[in-house]
């Protein structure tokens, strides 16, 4: 699995998933398992955890069960951000 592979299936599967309660998305894909790190600003709600299950999903799809048969979901809320092996959102903020 090479990286653009990976950032391009992970940005699609992102695409009318993001919510301004989103403050960060990061993804660890040098070692299994994969891992989607999700920063929220607040509690996410139940459909936005719902919505972190189908970016997961949506990228499995992408890849054959050689390269990827699970992705590892991590949850914060208010947290430093720590970057895993890329960047896939950074929300804006104007300071």
């Amino acid at each position: 699995m090479e990286r653009k592979d990976i950032l391009l299936s992970a940005q699609r599967a992102m695409l009318g998933a993001v919510t301004t309660n989103m403050q960060a998305i990061t993804i660890g894909y040098k070692k299994m398992p994969v891992i989607l790190r999700v920063y929220f600003k607040t509690q996410p709600t139940e459909d936005e955890c719902e919505l972190v299950k189908e970016i997961t999903t949506e990228i499995i799809a992408d890849f054959n069960e050689k390269e990827i048969t699970y992705i590892k979901e991590e949850i914060f809320v208010a947290q430093k951000l720590e970057c895993l092996d890329d960047w896939l959102y950074l929300q804006y903020v104007n300071i």
